[in-house]
């Protein structure tokens, strides 16, 4: 992990989830591999692909991240209005991206 720029680099064996609690504000950018993205109560599917293919909304949902194929994600906070930035931010002036469960073969990690 690199926790220098905020960014969180993930790698998922393949079937595996990754479970954002809330996913709002948080980009995904997929590096490696092929990832499926569900968020609760929204009918779309996304579908990433490695080599750059990104994803971010602004609902507060749960996302499910699972991962099609062996696979690399980065998550990253997103750029916010420097007042936005301020009530957020941690003690050492990095936003909060929220937390995350990893489950394999539906048990926790």
């Amino acid at each position: 992990m690199n926790t220098d720029s905020g960014d969180y680099e993930i790698s998922l064996p393949q079937k595996t989830i990754f479970s954002i609690s809330d996913a709002s504000g948080i980009q995904i950018d997929c590096s490696q591999g092929c990832v499926w993205i569900t968020l609760d109560s929204d009918p779309r599917d996304i579908v990433l692909a490695g080599g750059g293919e990104t994803f971010m909304t602004k609902q507060h949902r749960r996302a499910l991240i699972y991962a099609i194929e062996a696979s690399s994600i980065v998550l990253s906070p997103a750029e916010a209005p420097s007042s936005a930035g301020a009530r957020h931010a941690s003690p050492s002036g990095r936003r909060a991206i929220g937390s995350f469960a990893l489950q394999a073969g539906g048990a926790a990690v």
